[in-house]
């Protein structure tokens, strides 16, 4: 009887590990890239960085975005409140302006970028009435967003009509 345990355990063996190859059929003949094996590995170390990270409310802070999934969709943060989303280029690098109001509080801002391949980084700004107002870059034609995620440059125009 014990000899039959052991061969019925043997077998069960056998076929647990025969199925799971079988389970990996559809990949056998798919590259690295359709695999998109970093997304399992924890290789990607995203790196956010904010260019002038002190300016007076007004200022439109510049963040740029490396070392994320290639072609990924983000979620930008500012301290947990979501203002937007973006998409990282081929290189998984992504760059955004954070618009503040002149009547915005000072203060230190976290801005958080993440995936869904659970990678994010958090870089600060903060607000001081004391220093001048920090301009965008020349030409700037990454995504905008705003500390409170409402659209970018709300201002209360008048309404010209022609008679």
């Amino acid at each position: 009887m014990e000899k039959k345990k052991s061969w019925l355990n043997k077998a069960a063996v056998a076929l647990v590990l025969l199925f799971s190859g079988f389970a990996m059929l559809p990949f056998a003949k798919l590259s690295a890239e359709a695999l998109n094996w970093q997304l399992f590995g924890g290789i990607y170390e995203p790196d956010l960085t904010v260019v002038d990270n002190v300016g007076a409310p007004g200022s439109a802070f510049h963040f740029q975005a490396a070392n994320y999934p290639p072609n990924a969709l983000a979620t930008v943060y500012v301290d947990g409140l979501e203002v937007g989303t973006l998409t990282t280029d081929g290189n998984g690098q992504a760059e955004f302006l954070i618009w503040t109001e002149p009547t915005d509080p000072n203060g230190s801002y976290d801005v958080t970028m993440s995936t869904d391949a659970n990678t994010s980084d958090t870089a600060s700004f903060t607000l001081s009435g004391g220093q001048p107002v920090v301009p965008p870059p020349p030409n700037f034609t990454g995504s905008n967003f705003t500390i409170d995620g409402s659209l970018p440059f709300s201002q209360n125009l008048p309404i010209i009509r022609s008679e």
